[in-house]
C-alpha cells in the first residue's frame, strides 16, 4: 500500500510539473507570435 501511494504521489507531481511546462510553452508562444506578427511581409 505503500509503495502505490509514493507512486501516486510521484505521478501527481509529475503531471503537476508537465502542466506547469505546458503552461510556460503556450505562453512562450504567444510571444513568438506577437514577435513575429510585428513584422510584415
Amino acid at each position: 500500500v505503500d509503495n502505490v501511494s509514493t507512486s501516486a504521489r510521484s505521478t501527481n507531481e509529475a503531471l503537476s510539473q508537465t502542466r506547469t511546462a505546458v503552461d510556460e510553452l503556450a505562453r512562450m508562444s504567444a510571444d513568438l507570435r506577437s514577435a513575429v506578427n510585428q513584422f510584415t511581409f
